[in-house]
């Protein structure tokens, strides 16, 4: 091929820059020849092109949708964090409300068996006095008539002999006489009886008394006490 005319190829002209370009790969020019490439003016900046707006604005929604999405996620995140925390406070609430529930059961059934257990006792308590009583009823009974008889006179009637309402072990003593000597001598003698027994003669007193058809005379009363009770 020869070389490449300078003046031909200003005839050429679209085809300039690529002869151009041709002869400079074939090593067909001179060195100062250059290939000239037609002039375009600068590009607008991308802010500026106007048809990318559409895409700018696709672009701007679904950032904010991105945006819209990744604050609910996290949003709901802290929501559930919040609510598992509520829900292990209430756990461990529950937990501790039935172990108290349990602790309360308990003690209702030990104070109910406590009850019982007392009751029991106090069953246990009367029926042991009762035989206690029953007991001293059949050492005192024959041994208080045997005083009783030993300390009357021919001038002293005994009415009444009667267990004591508060206490069982007083006996309530009560009759007539003919006279106040006789009345004080039986109270001396039956005082003097109970000594041996353990008891004492209380609460001595002696009324005349005419209303009774046998004529004038005295009442008397008295009370008999254990001394291991403390009297009355």
């Amino acid at each position: 091929m020869n070389a490449i005319d300078a003046g031909k190829l200003k005839s050429a002209g679209a085809l300039q820059p690529l002869l151009g370009a041709a002869g400079h790969m074939l090593v067909r020019t001179d060195d100062n020849v250059l290939a000239r490439i037609p002039a375009h003016p600068p590009s607008p900046p991308l802010w500026k092109r106007k048809d990318l707006l559409p895409y700018a604005a696709a672009a701007m929604v679904m950032l904010g949708l991105i945006g819209v999405d990744v604050n609910m996620r996290y949003k709901t995140w802290q929501k559930n964090a919040q609510l598992q925390e509520l829900e292990e406070e209430f756990s461990e609430k529950m937990l501790l409300k039935r172990q108290m529930q349990a602790q309360a059961s308990s003690m209702s059934e030990l104070k109910s068996k406590l009850s019982e257990k007392k009751q029991e006792l106090a069953g246990v308590t009367r029926e042991k006095e009762s035989l206690r009583y029953l007991e001293y009823r059949k050492n005192l009974l024959p041994a208080l008539l045997a005083a009783l008889q030993n300390a009357i006179n021919d001038e002293v009637v005994v009415e009444q002999v009667s267990q004591g309402v508060g206490n069982r072990e007083q006996v309530y003593v009560s009759g007539w006489a003919a006279s106040d000597t006789a009345a004080q001598l039986f109270f001396n003698s039956l005082s003097a009886e109970m000594t041996s027994m353990n008891m004492e003669v209380a609460d001595r007193r002696v009324m005349a008394d005419s209303s009774r058809p046998r004529g004038s005379g005295y009442n008397f009363e008295a009370w008999l006490l254990s001394r291991s009770t403390g009297g009355r």
